[in-house]
């Protein structure tokens, strides 16, 4: 299956040795030689596909070729897109479009490939594809729930567009965002805060356009924008317990959250700059939610998060659960109302300052403080204390729902 945004082989494909990298991450090439060979790695996020692609190439390989995840006997063919670029390329980022072919194989064909390497001796393939690249219009469908008064906005949205069968990536995770609204509308009077709902192409097959043009359009207001419910994989067989990535400020609170929605409590993790983020670093804190699957189950699949199935035609309404998703749907729904009826958001930056100062600190270990940071430091942990005050002020007075009007 090639990959979207690689390159087209000649008719009859290019030939070449394969060399079997595993996660294909820059430390797989220690001591290896790469040069005029066709690189196999496994599908993961660590690294992510485009920057396995990215690192093939800076390394001098022919061609560059990825097995999905699951189980050893997989037959699910996987799709994607091996594009570096974040939203439409750029003069600045243009050159690192893909130059060499990118193709993805089976797990059942990528494990017989690793025993092959494995036994010794030189192993060759021949890769044909046939890829291509145009730049295209197409419609973005949005929609706002007006019910605010201070100008403040909450956006909760998801990618529309999908591999394969699209089932759990991305349709259900279409439903949420419908869904939201159609609650939300019911309780328009009690909203302090517009509700933006989005629907993002080119996320699957551009690498976040659709959503990074949203940022770009909606630029001028995007300081109004308070949060933003990133809806993406929801509702998948076998996931149990519900998981989020979130923006540091937004921890304690989802640990309320789901204790009070779902009677359980997971861990928040640091927001990470992938999915549909692109608006990770412009000021409106994310999250990231979905039920996840058992540590065990991810073992025998290799690790594949969003399922064996992922990008794949396999990605049917077979593996999207009904049960999971109103799961999923009860924490996207809580979140949506907690952000847009609180007088006082429920930031918490106490996270963040200890997040930062942890992080000069280490800058100042690393360096025996060359780049001179005492002072930085110093004022990292005043924000640290201060943000301590703030909080404290906020749980004395800020929690009551209902003790004054929205501005």
């Amino acid at each position: 299956m090639t990959q979207a945004h690689s390159t087209t082989t000649p008719a009859d494909g290019l030939e070449g040795e394969l060399l079997h990298l595993g996660s294909g991450g820059e430390a797989d090439y220690a001591g290896k030689d790469a040069r005029g060979k066709i690189v196999v790695t496994e599908l993961s996020y660590a690294p992510p596909r485009p920057e396995k692609t990215r690192l093939a190439t800076e390394h001098g390989a022919l061609a560059f070729s990825l097995s999905t995840g699951g189980g050893d006997d997989n037959p699910s063919m996987p799709m994607g897109t091996v594009k570096p670029a974040w939203g439409n390329p750029t003069m600045d980022d243009l050159h690192k479009m893909p130059t060499l072919p990118a193709v993805g194989i089976a797990r059942r064909d990528g494990t017989r490939v690793l025993q092959l390497c494995q036994a010794g001796d030189a192993v060759r393939a021949r890769i044909i594809a046939t890829g291509g690249r145009e730049w295209r219009s197409i419609n973005q469908p949005d929609g706002i729930l007006g019910a605010g008064s201070t100008g403040d906005w909450i956006l909760v949205g998801g990618h529309m567009d999908s591999w394969g069968g699209g089932a759990a990536d991305n349709a259900s995770g279409n439903a949420v965002p419908l869904e939201v609204a159609r609650v939300l509308a019911g309780h328009r009077s009690e909203l302090c805060r517009d509700i933006q709902i989005g629907f993002w192409q080119a996320h699957e097959d551009g690498i976040m356009e659709g959503s990074t043009w949203f940022v770009d359009y909606h630029w001028d207001k995007i300081t109004r924008g308070l949060g933003y419910i990133n809806i993406d994989s929801p509702g998948m067989k076998h996931a149990e317990r519900y998981e989020a990535t979130l923006s540091p400020e937004l921890w304690t609170w989802h640990r309320d959250v789901i204790r009070n929605v779902l009677g359980y409590v997971t861990e928040p993790q640091k927001l990470a700059k992938t999915g549909g983020q692109s608006f990770f670093g412009v000021g409106v804190p994310a999250i990231w939610g979905h039920s996840g699957f058992p540590p065990a189950l991810l073992e025998r699949w290799h690790g594949a998060v969003l399922g064996p199935w992922y990008q794949s035609t396999d990605d049917t309404t077979e593996v999207a659960d009904r049960r999971v998703l109103a799961h999923d749907l009860r924490m996207s729904v809580a979140c949506a109302w907690e952000l847009s009826i609180r007088p006082v958001l429920p930031y918490d930056f106490r996270d963040p300052a200890r997040l930062l100062r942890e992080a000069i600190d280490g800058y100042r270990h690393a360096t025996d403080d060359t780049l001179g940071l005492d002072e930085t430091a110093s004022l990292a942990r005043e924000f640290e204390i201060v943000a301590g005050r703030l909080f404290a002020r906020q749980r004395r007075g800020g929690r009551s729902r209902g003790a004054r009007p929205c501005n």
